[in-house]
């Protein structure tokens, strides 16, 4: 279960760098403001001094035991690798399934989402029906499009790109 919650954690942080910052990096204060918050609005932790305190530990931690955080200058933090922070990501948005759909349709274009879109596509916590769904709303959407226009062109990329991604688990 602890390895749950820092998976949860770091894929939050994640997903808010891709989302919120859309930076590959971000400062440790506004991590640790980050963390803090998920950890008052999902971890339920009340006490504001403390949730902030578990979240610099954790920071510190993170960084010193597991290697996926590094400081890429001081009170700096990144993941060791880009696939990383998109993967968390990706994580974080399959376990947003409610959310899944419009938000890939609003960063269908966005080239710094790409490979998010991707893995949350192929997650494995990305439940068979919300797969069918995003397909078909993205087919739509291209279908919408004039023929052959780039929009056209990336919904329809996109479209089969995941298709692919997600395997047996699209119907028929």
């Amino acid at each position: 279960d602890a390895v749950q919650h820092k998976l949860r954690r770091l894929s939050h942080l994640a997903f808010t760098m891709v989302e919120k910052f859309r930076q590959a990096e971000i400062g440790a204060e506004t991590a640790q403001q980050v963390l803090a918050d998920y950890l008052q609005q999902r971890e339920r932790v009340s006490d504001a001094e403390k949730a902030w305190l578990w979240a610099q530990n954790f920071l510190v931690n993170s960084h010193a035991r597991s290697g996926l955080l590094v400081e890429t200058n001081p009170d700096t933090y990144a993941f060791v690798h880009l696939n990383f922070m998109e993967y968390l990501a990706a994580t974080a948005l399959a376990n947003r399934s409610t959310q899944l759909v419009s938000t890939v349709l609003e960063h269908l274009d966005d080239s710094w989402w790409e490979q998010v879109i991707l893995l949350a596509g192929a997650h494995d916590k990305t439940p068979d029906d919300v797969r069918e769904i995003l397909i078909g709303e993205i087919l739509d959407l291209g279908n919408a499009q004039p023929y052959g226009a780039q929009t056209w062109q990336r919904a329809l990329t996109m479209a089969g790109w995941l298709a692919r991604d997600m395997g047996g688990h699209l119907a028929g």
